[in-house]
């Protein structure tokens, strides 16, 4: 039978302290195995006829799901399937704007300081927020990297 007192402080700083550690292991995860792109693909419906589409993936064997269940619990947001072309493969995926800039965008900034693919996230990181500004709806906008 449960116990009706609250968790002491310690109980509280260890479950912080794992939770903290837990982020970073989801770091090294989306160091090795994640993908931060932009796709321009033709779009016949949208203005100037292309369309902006920044992505975030995690790629993994699917005999390891439970790490893409862990980031898409974490990040409260994005969608699991099968790689297409590779059925064996897994990928973790948000493709969502607002969810990117509320969900993934924090986490990059905070835990992927030291990732060797710095300068793409920072370009990544760059053009959602031209997105936020709204400025993909633009020619010149569409075509700006900063």
């Amino acid at each position: 039978m449960g116990s009706n007192k609250p968790a002491s402080a310690g109980n509280q700083q260890e479950r912080l302290l794992s939770e903290e550690a837990r982020r970073w292991f989801l770091a090294g995860v989306v160091e090795g195995e994640g993908s931060v792109t932009v796709a321009i693909v033709r779009h016949p419906t949208h203005p100037f006829g292309f369309q902006a589409r920044p992505e975030f993936f995690i790629y993994q064997h699917r005999s390891r799901r439970a790490l893409l269940e862990m980031a898409q619990e974490y990040f409260g947001t994005g969608l699991i399937r099968p790689k297409p072309g590779n059925e064996d493969v897994l990928v973790y995926s948000v493709l969502s704007t607002r969810e990117l800039r509320g969900r993934v965008v924090p986490f990059l900034e905070r835990y992927m300081c030291f990732s060797a693919r710095g300068a793409d996230i920072d370009k990544f990181l760059a053009v959602l927020r031209l997105f936020g500004a709204g400025l993909h709806r633009t020619p010149h906008g569409l075509c700006r990297d900063r």
